[in-house]
């Protein structure tokens, strides 16, 4: 495995472990559209997005919006998006792993110094 591999695998594992906890209702994983669960796991995203030197912000409609700081309004921007929330016992993965590889992939790049 690769370096980065090493560093995705544990990354991954902490950020599903935290989303399940935070999402389980006592069946399975269910983040209901705007419920407490789903504002839950967007919390968790947008605190462990902090803490690795990310930029949070929500736009008009409530979107979690995480991206590097540093870097000028006129470069290029590369943009992925997914949701938190899920059918009712829709599983972990359930819209999350788009959210966790966009936040994955930007914690990588923050911790290497790019901007």
């Amino acid at each position: 495995a690769t370096a980065f591999a090493a560093e995705v695998e544990p990354l991954a594992h902490q950020i599903f472990d935290a989303l399940k906890e935070l999402s389980f209702d006592g069946v399975g994983i269910s983040r209901e559209s705007f419920g407490r669960r789903e504002t839950l796991a967007m919390e968790y995203c947008a605190d462990l997005a902090r803490k690795e030197g990310l930029e949070v912000a929500y736009d008009r409609v409530s979107n979690l919006v995480i991206s590097l700081s540093g870097a000028a309004a006129d470069a290029p921007a590369h943009v992925t998006g997914s949701h938190l929330d899920s059918v009712p016992q829709g599983g972990n993965f359930d819209g999350a792993a788009g959210v966790v590889a966009g936040l994955i992939v930007l914690i990588l790049l923050r911790r290497r110094g790019v901007t």
